[in-house]
């Protein structure tokens, strides 16, 4: 089943670039989104993706930067334009922060972290996530450990209050919400107080567009609605959906990964070329010393396995040091990442990231990129991106979400990459 909702203009917030993995035929910002809004707000485009990266940033940082577009949003598009936060399915960011600086307290909010496709479902009020070790709650995943963003609760009304959504905040199940269809969604949010959040179930993409008209629904009468919702819900709101599509076959390949998890481990493994890695978080941390020439001879290797092989792989270290997790050192990390690709990319014409965060300092930082237009996903969950630098096209890029993917999916969109055309 279909469902598309029509609003007169949307603006999906992501807080990193995995976001566009349920949507196609769309444009995302990834830098000048005042430049970018306007623009956005004089032609007839029905949605637009704007990058914001929070979770890469400091909660300081996160108030500055979504306060700051919020207010760009309100000028230039329109202070009815639908905003969406999108986020992670696994229940990661700044959740509580940027609802409440969208207008929480003055409206009700809706949190919808399913992802059908990609495994992550709930059910009875409990967020599920599907692993390599079958199905999970969500508090009994790695990503529940996140040195950043953790958490222990995987029932959603627990974990709402855990990350500081403090209302009074209910759930609706599956059985409800599919007797009741749109009605139950419009009327619950109706009928809840300033402040408080709703948390339905969603199992299935059906599930997902029953909720989305009930938003609708209850918009349409006034009422203010803050969305926090993982890839589906964001698309369907917006108006468009999953499209994979077939990439352009690509001469020289580039991965860089920035992931940390065990899966991101194992898929780098799967691949032809080993990586290549990043000097180890103490050293670049240590102030007595200089890594420069390191970053720089690892640079010249990346370049010359993408002249010889074809494909190059860098990463940052697989095994991370207890101190290491914090969003500074973090950064420290991804600087060097940045450093290597940016050196690397002019001997490249596709560059895949794995992680979110890697793929949105990748795109920006390293390759220069203002505006990425989704083509759609390369495989389920994965976009697919081209690039624009200024007024030029840059690289196609190929983001893999941190979470997302079996063994081997790494390899098949390499193999997929270098298939002939």
């Amino acid at each position: 089943m279909s469902h598309r909702i029509r609003p007169d203009k949307v603006v999906v917030l992501d807080d990193d670039p995995t976001g566009t993995q349920s949507a196609h035929d769309v444009d995302m910002l990834l830098d000048k989104p005042r430049e970018g809004l306007a623009a956005f707000a004089a032609d007839d485009r029905k949605a637009i993706y704007v990058l914001t990266n929070t979770r890469a940033k400091t909660p300081t940082e996160t108030s500055e930067h979504i306060a700051a577009l919020a207010g760009m949003i309100t000028e230039l598009v329109g202070p009815d334009t639908l905003v969406v936060l999108r986020g992670d399915s696994t229940l990661r960011g700044h959740i509580a922060l940027e609802m409440t600086l969208l207008g929480l307290a003055q409206g009700v909010g809706i949190v919808v972290p399913a992802f059908p496709a990609g495994g992550r479902t709930t059910r009875q009020g409990v967020h599920f996530v599907r692993t390599p070790d079958g199905e999970l709650p969500a508090a009994a995943t790695e990503y529940a450990r996140d040195s950043v963003f953790g958490y222990s609760h995987s029932r959603l009304v627990d974990w709402a209050r855990e990350v500081g959504l403090n209302g009074p905040n209910s759930t609706i199940e599956l059985t409800e919400l599919r007797a009741g269809g749109l009605a139950t969604i419009r009327d619950a949010l109706l009928a809840a107080p300033p402040g408080s959040v709703l948390l339905p179930d969603a199992e299935t993409d059906d599930d997902i567009g029953l909720i989305a008209q009930g938003i609708e629904a209850a918009r349409e009468t006034g009422q203010r609605v803050v969305v926090r919702s993982a890839a589906p819900l964001a698309a369907t709101l917006a108006g468009t959906s999953a499209c994979v599509v077939p990439p352009r076959a690509a001469r020289s390949v580039l991965v860089a990964c920035g992931s940390h998890t065990d899966g991101a481990s194992r898929q780098l493994e799967r691949l032809s070329t080993p990586a290549r890695l990043l000097p180890s978080a103490e050293l670049l941390l240590d102030p007595a010393h200089d890594a420069t020439a390191e970053l720089d001879e690892l640079a010249a290797s990346v370049r010359t396995d993408l002249d010889t092989r074809g494909l190059a792989v860098v990463a940052t270290p697989r095994q991370r040091s207890l101190t290491h997790g914090d969003l500074e050192q973090g950064a420290v990390i991804m600087e060097a990442l940045v450093r290597v690709v940016r050196a690397s990319a002019p001997s490249a014409d596709t560059v895949v990231t794995k992680g979110g965060i890697t793929g949105a300092e990748i795109a920006t930082r390293a390759l220069g990129a203002t505006v990425a237009s989704v083509q759609g996903q390369v495989v389920t969950g994965v976009p697919i991106w081209q690039l624009h630098r200024a007024d030029t096209a840059g690289h196609q890029q190929v983001v893999v979400p941190g979470n997302v993917g079996g063994e081997s999916v790494l390899a098949d969109i390499i193999e997929l990459l270098r298939r002939p055309a």
